[in-house]
C-alpha cells in the first residue's frame, strides 16, 4: 500500500513539475513572436517620415498594419516594409503623416501564422497518459485551439494515435493505449505544434510645433508736395485783380447814363 501511494505521489509531483516547465517554456518562448509591450515610431515633429524595426520577425511574411485610432487598416500606399528574414522596418510616409493630429497613436502590425513548437512532456513505457494523468499545459497568450501535428521525437504522430481537449490557453493530449503499447523501452520526448499569428503593437507620437514667424512692421512716409503755377507777367496779380471790374463797371454804367441823357433830349 505504502509503495503504491509513494508511486501514485510521485507520477502527481512530476506532472505537476512538468506542467509548469512546460508553461514557463511557452511563455518564454511566445513572448519573443507576440510583442507583450509595443515597439515605438520615432517621434514626428512635423516634416519626414518615420519607421519602427521590429526583430526576429521576417519582413515577407508581413500582412498589413490596422490604425486601432480610425479602426481601420491604413492603406499600403502610405508606408513601406523593409527588411531581412530575421527584421521588419515599417516606415510611415510624410504625406500620411500630415494627416495626423497632435497626439498618441496606436497601430497593430499583422504577420502570417507560422508553426510553432512547444515540448508537450518526455514519456517512458509504463506510464499512462490517460484522462487523468496526461499532463493538462496551460499556455498563455496562446490560442491552443489553433493546434495542428503532435510529434514524437521528432517525427510526426499519426492524429488516430491520440486524441486533443483545448480551451482558448490550455491543452491536453491523451495518447490511445493502443499507441502506447507499441513503444519501447526507452524515453520519447513529445512536442506540439500551433499556427500563431504574428501581432506587434505599435506606438506613435505625433508632435508638431507651431511655426514661430517674426512680426515686420513696415512704416510708408507719403509726402504730398503741392506746386503753384507760376503766373505770367500779364496776368493780373491779386490786388490788381480785384479792381479791374470795378472800373469796367463805372464805364459802363457812365456810357448809360450819357446815352438816357442824348435820348430824354431828343424827345423834348
Amino acid at each position: 500500500m505504502k509503495k503504491t501511494f509513494k508511486k501514485a505521489f510521485s507520477v502527481f509531483l512530476a506532472m505537476a513539475l512538468l506542467t509548469i516547465l512546460v508553461a514557463g517554456a511557452a511563455l518564454s518562448a511566445s513572448a519573443d513572436f507576440v510583442e507583450d509591450e509595443p515597439a515605438t515610431f520615432e517621434t514626428w515633429t512635423g516634416s519626414g517620415s518615420t519607421s519602427v524595426t521590429m526583430l526576429w520577425i521576417d519582413h515577407t511574411r508581413f500582412l498589413n498594419l490596422f490604425d486601432y485610432n480610425r479602426d481601420e487598416a491604413v492603406d499600403p500606399g502610405n508606408y513601406t516594409v523593409t527588411g531581412t528574414d530575421d527584421t521588419t522596418v515599417i516606415t510611415l510616409k510624410e504625406e500620411y503623416l500630415k494627416t495626423l493630429t497632435n497626439g498618441e497613436y496606436s497601430f497593430r502590425a499583422d504577420f502570417e501564422a507560422v508553426p510553432w513548437s512547444f515540448e508537450y512532456g518526455t514519456f517512458k513505457p509504463g506510464s499512462d497518459w490517460s484522462e487523468d494523468e496526461a499532463p493538462d499545459v496551460w499556455i498563455e497568450d496562446l490560442d491552443c485551439t489553433t493546434f495542428f501535428k503532435l510529434t514524437c521525437n521528432d517525427e510526426e504522430v499519426d492524429p488516430s494515435n491520440y486524441t486533443v481537449e483545448t480551451s482558448y490557453e490550455s491543452i491536453k493530449i491523451l495518447l490511445e493505449k493502443d499507441y502506447q503499447e507499441t513503444l519501447i523501452e526507452g524515453e520519447y520526448r513529445f512536442d506540439m505544434y500551433f499556427m500563431v499569428p504574428g501581432l506587434v503593437w505599435l506606438d506613435l507620437t505625433v508632435d508638431v510645433q507651431p511655426t514661430t514667424t517674426a512680426e515686420v512692421t513696415t512704416i510708408i512716409e507719403v509726402t504730398t508736395t503741392t506746386e503753384v503755377p507760376e503766373l505770367s507777367d500779364d496776368y493780373p496779380q491779386t490786388s490788381d485783380a480785384g479792381v479791374a471790374p470795378v472800373i469796367v463797371l463805372a464805364a459802363l454804367a457812365v456810357g448809360v447814363a450819357a446815352l438816357t441823357t442824348r435820348t430824354n433830349k431828343k424827345r423834348n
